[in-house]
Parts: structure tokens; sequence; C-alpha cells
């Protein structure tokens, strides 16, 4: 896997030689299988290699949360001491995030013991004869923060900080209008039609092509205290900016870091906590309030009712929990 990644023969040298890297190309390929972009797999490659580096797992038992909290903050530490880092915080969230991922992957975090559930082993013996005599693939419904998780992360940013002014507009549009970090970052002036209260977004699927929007009144007044009270002066014409010199449009990099670091300080659980998180939340919002699979295909954006799909599938969740409540009595 470190082949496909890296071109220059001292990189690719220095990722091999790193303690367990058989399991970390195991698990790169795995994220690649699941669909994950290049920059991605870049960013987490080379965090992969830090947490091999300063997390001892030569012991080979499972390692417990308290062991990569003390890693991480060490780790931060060093980051901050080196100047390399402006604060702790983010070096040691995204060094929690991919050590737990990754040793999950592996089998070498605990897992939290679950309460047993009546019926569980009817719900699981159903979905194995669904996949064996329906030859129906075992996927997983796209992950995303619950939507009281969305509307605490709103919360903390309705102050007079100017990143929280920034990032207010930033998140609603993610969650309001479920948009990929391109088209967010993407966004220019001449998208916003003030007068009609019209969002052109610009897909990006395919490229080249534009949505129209009603422009919802709480993102709209985001996105003018942003524009008016945050926006440094520029003749740029992207709308959202970096808020120190130099400035220049804000990156999908830079977006995830504003989802991640925020869903990290506030303690969701959800796995995933890139802008995509939230694209996931407001599709399941819309599925959740009984929308048509039509309707939200076109709210996202997809091309085909085929990407729609993932949001229908079964909940075993929702199957235990209704098996419980239904069947809990019978003899």
């Amino acid at each position: 896997m470190f082949e496909e990644l890296f071109i220059y023969l001292a990189v690719l040298h220095r990722h091999q030689e790193t303690p367990w890297a058989t399991e970390r190309a195991r698990y790169l390929a795995y994220r690649a299988e699941q669909g994950c972009a290049r920059p991605t797999l870049l960013r987490l490659v080379r965090e992969l290699r830090v947490v091999a580096c300063h997390l001892d797992l030569s012991s080979g038992l499972p390692v417990s949360p308290k062991q990569i909290a003390e890693a991480a903050e060490q780790w931060a530490a060093r980051q901050r001491r080196r100047g390399q880092a402006r604060s702790r915080r983010w070096s040691r969230s995204l060094f929690v995030q991919v050590a737990t991922e990754w040793l999950r992957f592996l089998g070498r975090l605990p897992e939290p013991v679950v309460e047993s559930v009546p019926w569980s082993a009817e719900v699981e013996a159903f979905t194995d004869w669904m996949a064996r005599e329906r030859r129906l693939a075992q996927e997983t419904c796209p992950a995303g923060p619950t939507w009281d998780d969305v509307q605490r992360l709103l919360a903390h940013t309705a102050t007079d900080r100017p990143r929280d002014i920034r990032d207010r507009a930033l998140l609603l549009l993610l969650a309001v209008y479920g948009l990929r970090a391109s088209e967010v970052v993407g966004l220019r002036l001449d998208h916003l039609d003030w007068e009609r209260e019209v969002l052109w977004v610009p897909r990006a699927k395919p490229q080249g092509r534009t949505q129209p929007y009603p422009l919802v009144r709480t993102v709209g007044e985001a996105i003018l205290a942003s524009l008016r009270r945050v926006r440094p002066r520029s003749t740029r014409r992207e709308v959202f900016l970096t808020l120190r010199a130099p400035f220049r449009p804000l990156s999908p990099g830079g977006l995830y870091h504003v989802t991640s670091s925020r869903l990290t300080a506030l303690g969701s659980l959800t796995p995933h906590r890139g802008p995509h998180a939230l694209r996931h939340a407001c599709a399941m919002r819309l599925v959740a309030a009984g929308r048509s699979l039509k309707v939200i295909g076109d709210h996202l954006g997809h091309r085909s009712t085929s990407a729609t799909r993932l949001y229908a599938k079964v909940d075993l969740a929702g199957l235990r929990e209704v098996a419980a409540r239904e069947f809990g009595g019978v003899a």
C-alpha cells in the first residue's frame, strides 16, 4: 500500500521501516476499499507512522484508552515545544482518533461490554440468512453525528468570536444543505443571490454544474455575519478565507480541521468527524423525517438513486429495539 502512495524512495523506506508496517498497510488498504480519497490516505499514513512510533504496542496485549491518551499528550507536547503546532489540542485529538480507529481494526482495543438484548440471536440469525440465501452484501449505514450533536455543535458557535462566526456559517452549510467539503470551500460571492434569496451551489459531481437552493434565513444570516464582520478585505471571490495572513481561500483540509476539532471537543461518539459526517447527519435527518429517496437525492445532489439507497438500509439497532419491545413477553 505504501508503494501506491509514495514515489520517492526515501519517504517510502521511512514508512516501510517504521514499526508495525504490515499492520499499518493492512489498515490503509481497508480504508482505501472503503472509498477514502488519496489526500485522506496521505494524511492518515503520516499520522499512523506517528502513532506507531510513540505508542508502545510491543506487549501484544490490548491497549487501553488511557494509554492512547497519555501517548497523545506526549506527542502533542513535543509538537508544541518544537513550534510545529500552535496548540496541543489538534495534535492530541488527531492522534487519539487515528490510534483508536487503527487499534480497533487490529482488535487491540477492548470493546465496551454490551448489555444482552432480547431476541438478539434471532436478529443475527436473520441477517446471516439474508446474506447467505438472498446474497445481500453486509453493508453499514453511513456514519455521522446525531442531530442532537449537530445542534450542540451549532450552539457552541453562537458567540462573537471571529472564528466562531465564520465556522457557524460553514457548519450550517454542511448540516442544512448536506454539501461536500469541496462545494463549501468552492462557494464564491457571485453564488449568493441576495435579492432572490437563492444559493447557487457549485456541485462537485459533475464539475461545472450549479444547483439552486432557497437561501434559508438562518444560513443566510450566518453567511452575512461572516462576510461583514470576519472575512478579511481581499480581491479573492471565494466566500470563506483564512483568518490570518496571508489570506487565501479556505482549503478542504482547513474545513476538516474545523469539523473534526469541534466534534472532538464536543465529545461526540461519531467515528467520522470530517465535513462528510455532517452530510450524513443531514441525510439521516431527512430519512427520519420521512422524505422520499428522490427528495433526499435531489437535496444531496446525487446523480442517481443508487447513492441515496445507502441511507435506506435496515437499521439493526432499530430491529433489536422492536424485538425487545414487541416480543419481550412472548413465552
